[in-house]
Protein backbone atom coordinates (compact mmCIF):
# COMPACT_ATOMS: atom_id res chain seq x y z
CA UNK A 1 0.00 0.00 0.00
CA UNK A 2 1.42 3.40 -0.98
CA UNK A 3 2.11 6.28 1.37
CA UNK A 4 -0.48 8.33 -0.53
CA UNK A 5 -3.13 5.64 0.03
CA UNK A 6 -2.30 5.46 3.73
CA UNK A 7 -2.52 9.23 4.03
CA UNK A 8 -5.87 9.26 2.22
CA UNK A 9 -7.31 6.56 4.51
CA UNK A 10 -6.06 8.36 7.62
CA UNK A 11 -7.56 11.61 6.34
CA UNK A 12 -10.93 9.89 5.79
CA UNK A 13 -10.82 8.40 9.30
CA UNK A 14 -10.04 11.79 10.84
CA UNK A 15 -12.85 13.39 8.83
CA UNK A 16 -15.34 10.75 10.00
CA UNK A 17 -14.25 11.22 13.62
CA UNK A 18 -14.68 14.99 13.30
CA UNK A 19 -18.20 14.49 11.94
CA UNK A 20 -19.05 12.09 14.78
CA UNK A 21 -17.77 14.52 17.42
CA UNK A 22 -19.69 17.39 15.83
CA UNK A 23 -22.89 15.33 16.05
CA UNK A 24 -22.13 14.51 19.71
CA UNK A 25 -21.55 18.20 20.47
CA UNK A 26 -24.92 19.05 18.93
CA UNK A 27 -26.51 16.40 21.15
CA UNK A 28 -24.72 17.81 24.21
CA UNK A 29 -26.05 21.31 23.54
CA UNK A 30 -29.59 19.92 23.78
CA UNK A 31 -29.02 18.58 27.32
CA UNK A 32 -29.76 20.82 30.29
CA UNK A 33 -26.88 19.70 32.51
CA UNK A 34 -27.44 22.69 34.81
CA UNK A 35 -31.00 21.64 35.61
CA UNK A 36 -30.13 18.00 36.25
CA UNK A 37 -27.14 18.91 38.43
CA UNK A 38 -29.14 21.34 40.59
CA UNK A 39 -31.79 18.68 41.15
CA UNK A 40 -29.10 16.47 42.67
CA UNK A 41 -27.32 19.24 44.62
CA UNK A 42 -29.93 21.90 45.41
CA UNK A 43 -28.51 25.15 46.74
CA UNK A 44 -25.25 24.91 44.79
CA UNK A 45 -24.90 26.63 41.43
CA UNK A 46 -22.93 24.72 38.78
CA UNK A 47 -20.94 26.22 35.93
CA UNK A 48 -21.14 23.91 32.91
CA UNK A 49 -18.12 24.10 30.58
CA UNK A 50 -19.18 22.99 27.11
CA UNK A 51 -16.46 23.66 24.51
CA UNK A 52 -17.33 25.78 21.50
CA UNK A 53 -15.58 23.42 19.12
CA UNK A 54 -16.00 19.64 18.80
CA UNK A 55 -12.23 19.13 18.57
CA UNK A 56 -11.93 20.40 22.16
CA UNK A 57 -14.25 17.77 23.62
CA UNK A 58 -12.70 15.61 26.33
CA UNK A 59 -13.30 12.06 25.16
CA UNK A 60 -11.93 8.55 25.04
CA UNK A 61 -13.10 5.64 22.94
CA UNK A 62 -16.55 5.39 24.53
CA UNK A 63 -17.51 8.59 26.35
CA UNK A 64 -17.38 12.37 26.24
CA UNK A 65 -16.96 14.24 29.52
CA UNK A 66 -18.35 17.72 30.20
CA UNK A 67 -16.87 19.48 33.29
CA UNK A 68 -19.10 21.10 35.91
CA UNK A 69 -17.89 23.19 38.87
CA UNK A 70 -20.32 23.98 41.71
CA UNK A 71 -20.33 27.16 43.75
CA UNK A 72 -18.80 25.28 46.71
CA UNK A 73 -15.87 24.06 44.60
CA UNK A 74 -17.13 20.50 44.06
CA UNK A 75 -16.28 19.27 40.55
CA UNK A 76 -18.25 16.76 38.50
CA UNK A 77 -18.14 15.44 34.97
CA UNK A 78 -21.19 14.66 32.86
CA UNK A 79 -20.49 11.37 31.08
CA UNK A 80 -22.15 11.14 27.67
CA UNK A 81 -21.86 8.16 25.33
CA UNK A 82 -20.19 8.81 21.99
CA UNK A 83 -22.53 6.35 20.31
CA UNK A 84 -25.78 4.70 21.25
CA UNK A 85 -25.83 0.91 21.48
CA UNK A 86 -28.38 -1.88 21.97
CA UNK A 87 -29.30 -1.99 25.64
CA UNK A 88 -27.83 1.48 26.28
CA UNK A 89 -30.06 2.10 29.33
CA UNK A 90 -29.02 -1.17 30.97
CA UNK A 91 -25.36 -0.46 30.22
CA UNK A 92 -25.60 2.94 31.90
CA UNK A 93 -27.45 1.62 34.95
CA UNK A 94 -24.89 -1.14 35.45
CA UNK A 95 -21.99 1.25 35.01
CA UNK A 96 -23.43 3.54 37.71
CA UNK A 97 -23.97 0.67 40.16
CA UNK A 98 -20.52 -0.79 39.46
CA UNK A 99 -18.80 2.52 40.16
CA UNK A 100 -20.81 2.94 43.35
CA UNK A 101 -19.85 -0.56 44.56
CA UNK A 102 -16.17 0.09 43.87
CA UNK A 103 -16.29 3.50 45.53
CA UNK A 104 -18.04 2.11 48.62
CA UNK A 105 -15.34 -0.56 48.86
CA UNK A 106 -12.61 2.06 49.11
CA UNK A 107 -11.22 1.91 45.57
CA UNK A 108 -9.98 5.05 43.86
CA UNK A 109 -12.80 5.41 41.39
CA UNK A 110 -15.25 8.29 41.02
CA UNK A 111 -18.66 8.06 42.59
CA UNK A 112 -21.56 8.10 40.13
CA UNK A 113 -24.78 10.11 40.26
CA UNK A 114 -27.87 9.26 38.27
CA UNK A 115 -30.09 12.19 37.21
CA UNK A 116 -33.62 12.11 38.59
CA UNK A 117 -35.10 12.05 35.09
CA UNK A 118 -35.12 8.32 34.11
CA UNK A 119 -35.21 9.12 30.40
CA UNK A 120 -31.82 10.85 30.09
CA UNK A 121 -28.93 8.91 28.59
CA UNK A 122 -26.04 10.37 30.59
CA UNK A 123 -24.95 10.51 34.21
CA UNK A 124 -22.60 12.46 36.46
CA UNK A 125 -19.34 11.29 38.03
CA UNK A 126 -17.00 12.85 40.53
CA UNK A 127 -13.89 14.54 39.19
CA UNK A 128 -10.81 12.87 40.66
CA UNK A 129 -7.49 14.68 40.84
CA UNK A 130 -4.46 12.67 39.86
CA UNK A 131 -1.55 12.31 37.47
CA UNK A 132 -2.57 10.92 34.11
CA UNK A 133 -0.36 8.32 32.46
CA UNK A 134 -0.96 8.55 28.75
CA UNK A 135 2.04 6.49 27.64
CA UNK A 136 1.35 2.83 26.82
CA UNK A 137 3.03 0.61 29.39
CA UNK A 138 4.99 -1.47 26.90
CA UNK A 139 6.10 1.06 24.29
CA UNK A 140 9.38 1.97 26.00
CA UNK A 141 8.56 5.61 26.75
CA UNK A 142 8.35 5.13 30.52
CA UNK A 143 11.47 4.96 32.67
CA UNK A 144 12.09 1.78 34.64
CA UNK A 145 11.00 3.53 37.84
CA UNK A 146 7.81 4.89 36.24
CA UNK A 147 7.07 1.40 34.94
CA UNK A 148 7.51 -0.15 38.38
CA UNK A 149 5.41 2.55 40.04
CA UNK A 150 2.61 2.04 37.53
CA UNK A 151 2.61 -1.74 37.92
CA UNK A 152 2.57 -1.38 41.70
CA UNK A 153 -0.40 0.95 41.40
CA UNK A 154 -2.18 -1.70 39.33
CA UNK A 155 -1.36 -4.32 41.96
CA UNK A 156 -2.63 -2.10 44.77
CA UNK A 157 -5.91 -1.53 42.93
CA UNK A 158 -6.39 -5.25 42.28
CA UNK A 159 -5.62 -6.10 45.91
CA UNK A 160 -8.44 -3.78 46.98
CA UNK A 161 -10.67 -5.20 44.26
CA UNK A 162 -10.12 -8.74 45.54
CA UNK A 163 -12.27 -7.99 48.57
CA UNK A 164 -15.38 -7.66 46.40
CA UNK A 165 -16.98 -11.03 45.71
CA UNK A 166 -20.05 -12.15 43.76
CA UNK A 167 -21.42 -15.65 43.31
CA UNK A 168 -22.06 -15.39 39.57
CA UNK A 169 -20.44 -14.05 36.40
CA UNK A 170 -22.24 -11.02 35.03
CA UNK A 171 -22.62 -7.29 35.60
CA UNK A 172 -23.87 -5.45 38.65
CA UNK A 173 -27.46 -4.20 38.48
CA UNK A 174 -30.07 -3.04 40.97
CA UNK A 175 -33.39 -4.87 41.12
CA UNK A 176 -36.01 -2.17 40.36
CA UNK A 177 -38.70 -3.64 42.63
CA UNK A 178 -36.68 -4.56 45.72
CA UNK A 179 -33.82 -2.11 45.11
CA UNK A 180 -31.49 -5.01 45.86
CA UNK A 181 -28.01 -5.08 44.32
CA UNK A 182 -27.40 -8.28 42.36
CA UNK A 183 -25.53 -9.84 39.46
CA UNK A 184 -27.41 -9.44 36.20
CA UNK A 185 -26.63 -10.20 32.55
CA UNK A 186 -23.02 -9.91 31.42
CA UNK A 187 -22.76 -6.58 29.62
CA UNK A 188 -20.22 -7.09 26.85
CA UNK A 189 -20.02 -5.47 23.39
CA UNK A 190 -18.60 -8.75 22.07
CA UNK A 191 -21.41 -10.93 23.40
CA UNK A 192 -24.77 -9.31 22.79
CA UNK A 193 -27.72 -9.13 20.41
CA UNK A 194 -29.70 -6.30 18.84
CA UNK A 195 -33.01 -7.21 20.48
CA UNK A 196 -34.10 -7.41 24.13
CA UNK A 197 -32.87 -8.64 26.50
CA UNK A 198 -29.68 -7.61 24.59
CA UNK A 199 -27.24 -9.42 26.90
CA UNK A 200 -26.75 -12.96 28.22
CA UNK A 201 -26.34 -14.41 31.69
CA UNK A 202 -25.68 -14.24 34.53
CA UNK A 203 -23.57 -17.42 34.51
CA UNK A 204 -22.64 -19.78 37.31
CA UNK A 205 -18.97 -19.78 36.25
CA UNK A 206 -16.65 -18.46 33.56
CA UNK A 207 -16.78 -21.93 32.01
CA UNK A 208 -20.53 -21.53 31.44
CA UNK A 209 -19.97 -18.04 30.11
CA UNK A 210 -17.31 -19.10 27.59
CA UNK A 211 -19.35 -22.06 26.39
CA UNK A 212 -22.45 -19.90 25.91
CA UNK A 213 -20.45 -17.36 23.90
CA UNK A 214 -18.77 -20.01 21.76
CA UNK A 215 -22.06 -21.83 21.10
CA UNK A 216 -23.60 -18.57 19.92
CA UNK A 217 -20.74 -17.92 17.49
CA UNK A 218 -20.92 -21.50 16.19
CA UNK A 219 -24.65 -21.07 15.49
CA UNK A 220 -24.00 -17.78 13.68
CA UNK A 221 -21.34 -19.43 11.50
CA UNK A 222 -23.71 -22.31 10.69
CA UNK A 223 -26.41 -19.78 9.78
CA UNK A 224 -23.98 -17.90 7.52
CA UNK A 225 -24.15 -14.66 9.48
CA UNK A 226 -20.64 -14.59 10.99
CA UNK A 227 -17.09 -14.95 9.62
CA UNK A 228 -18.42 -15.03 6.07
CA UNK A 229 -14.95 -14.47 4.56
CA UNK A 230 -13.61 -17.79 5.86
CA UNK A 231 -16.27 -19.86 7.66
CA UNK A 232 -14.27 -23.14 7.92
CA UNK A 233 -11.32 -21.54 9.75
CA UNK A 234 -13.53 -19.74 12.25
CA UNK A 235 -15.71 -22.81 12.66
CA UNK A 236 -12.76 -25.07 13.41
CA UNK A 237 -11.30 -22.56 15.86
CA UNK A 238 -14.53 -22.31 17.84
CA UNK A 239 -15.15 -26.07 17.79
CA UNK A 240 -11.64 -26.54 19.17
CA UNK A 241 -12.17 -23.90 21.85
CA UNK A 242 -15.42 -25.56 22.90
CA UNK A 243 -13.71 -28.93 23.23
CA UNK A 244 -10.78 -27.36 25.08
CA UNK A 245 -13.05 -25.83 27.71
CA UNK A 246 -15.29 -28.90 28.03
CA UNK A 247 -12.30 -31.20 28.46
CA UNK A 248 -10.19 -29.09 30.79
CA UNK A 249 -11.69 -29.46 34.28
CA UNK A 250 -9.26 -27.02 35.88
CA UNK A 251 -10.87 -24.18 33.94
CA UNK A 252 -14.00 -24.60 36.03
CA UNK A 253 -11.96 -24.17 39.19
CA UNK A 254 -9.41 -21.51 38.22
CA UNK A 255 -11.43 -19.42 35.79
CA UNK A 256 -13.14 -17.02 38.09
CA UNK A 257 -10.24 -15.87 40.28
CA UNK A 258 -7.33 -16.49 37.91
CA UNK A 259 -9.10 -14.77 35.06
CA UNK A 260 -9.96 -11.77 37.19
CA UNK A 261 -6.46 -11.33 38.56
CA UNK A 262 -4.31 -12.42 35.64
CA UNK A 263 -2.05 -9.72 34.28
CA UNK A 264 -3.88 -7.09 32.21
CA UNK A 265 -3.18 -7.42 28.49
CA UNK A 266 -1.14 -4.21 28.63
CA UNK A 267 1.53 -6.15 30.56
CA UNK A 268 1.67 -9.08 28.13
CA UNK A 269 4.56 -9.28 25.66
CA UNK A 270 2.47 -9.45 22.49
CA UNK A 271 5.30 -10.49 20.17
CA UNK A 272 6.33 -13.33 22.47
CA UNK A 273 2.69 -14.38 22.85
CA UNK A 274 2.22 -14.79 19.09
CA UNK A 275 5.49 -16.71 18.92
CA UNK A 276 4.01 -19.29 21.30
CA UNK A 277 6.03 -18.22 24.37
CA UNK A 278 4.06 -18.91 27.54
CA UNK A 279 6.54 -17.66 30.12
CA UNK A 280 5.67 -14.52 32.04
CA UNK A 281 6.86 -11.25 30.54
CA UNK A 282 9.08 -8.97 32.69
CA UNK A 283 6.04 -6.78 33.37
CA UNK A 284 3.96 -9.78 34.42
CA UNK A 285 6.79 -10.88 36.73
CA UNK A 286 6.85 -7.39 38.22
CA UNK A 287 3.12 -7.58 38.88
CA UNK A 288 3.49 -10.97 40.59
CA UNK A 289 6.33 -9.55 42.69
CA UNK A 290 4.17 -6.58 43.70
CA UNK A 291 1.43 -8.97 44.83
CA UNK A 292 3.95 -10.96 46.84
CA UNK A 293 5.25 -7.82 48.53
CA UNK A 294 1.65 -6.91 49.42
CA UNK A 295 1.27 -10.25 51.19
CA UNK A 296 -0.96 -11.66 48.46
CA UNK A 297 0.79 -14.78 47.23
CA UNK A 298 -2.63 -16.01 46.04
CA UNK A 299 -2.89 -13.13 43.56
CA UNK A 300 0.72 -13.64 42.47
CA UNK A 301 -0.21 -17.23 41.63
CA UNK A 302 -3.10 -15.92 39.52
CA UNK A 303 -0.64 -14.14 37.22
CA UNK A 304 0.83 -17.52 36.24
CA UNK A 305 -2.47 -19.40 36.36
CA UNK A 306 -4.05 -16.73 34.16
CA UNK A 307 -1.85 -17.79 31.23
CA UNK A 308 -4.41 -20.56 30.67
CA UNK A 309 -6.59 -17.87 29.09
CA UNK A 310 -3.99 -17.36 26.39
CA UNK A 311 -4.38 -20.77 24.67
CA UNK A 312 -0.91 -21.69 23.36
CA UNK A 313 -2.07 -24.36 20.91
CA UNK A 314 -3.34 -21.84 18.37
CA UNK A 315 -0.14 -19.82 18.18
CA UNK A 316 2.46 -22.62 18.24
CA UNK A 317 1.72 -23.86 14.71
CA UNK A 318 3.85 -22.39 11.93
CA UNK A 319 0.81 -20.63 10.45
CA UNK A 320 -2.88 -20.40 11.27
CA UNK A 321 -3.59 -21.99 7.88
CA UNK A 322 -1.58 -25.07 8.85
CA UNK A 323 -3.37 -25.28 12.18
CA UNK A 324 -6.80 -25.11 10.49
CA UNK A 325 -5.78 -27.69 7.88
CA UNK A 326 -4.60 -30.08 10.60
CA UNK A 327 -7.93 -29.78 12.43
CA UNK A 328 -10.00 -30.20 9.25
CA UNK A 329 -8.04 -33.30 8.29
CA UNK A 330 -8.41 -34.57 11.83
CA UNK A 331 -11.26 -34.38 14.36
CA UNK A 332 -13.44 -31.74 12.69
CA UNK A 333 -13.48 -32.93 9.09
CA UNK A 334 -17.07 -34.20 9.18
CA UNK A 335 -18.47 -31.08 10.80
CA UNK A 336 -16.68 -28.76 8.35
CA UNK A 337 -18.03 -30.79 5.42
CA UNK A 338 -21.55 -30.47 6.83
CA UNK A 339 -21.02 -26.73 7.28
CA UNK A 340 -20.00 -26.31 3.63
CA UNK A 341 -23.09 -28.21 2.47
CA UNK A 342 -25.42 -26.12 4.64
CA UNK A 343 -23.96 -22.79 3.52
CA UNK A 344 -24.19 -23.76 -0.16
CA UNK A 345 -27.96 -24.30 0.03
Amino acid sequence: MSTETNAHEISEQVSEEDEDLTAVLEKIHQIDFYKHAVELRPGFTPVVSIPADASSLQHGGMNVHIPLTFSDGVEWLARVRLESAPGAKLIMKSEIETMRVLKASGLSVPNAFKPKDPDVDFFFVEFLNGSACTAPIADGTLTDQQQRNLIRSIASFYVSLSGIKFAQVGSVIREPVTNELKVGPLISPDFCQDDPPFFFGPFESSTHRYLAHIERVIREIEQGSAFTDDPPSAYVAHLWLRDLIQNTPRLAYTASKSEAFAAPLALVDVEAFFNGVNELSPNEEELAKAYEESGRADLAACVSAGKVYQPPDVVTEKTIEEWVAAKINGPYGGKVAALKLSTQK
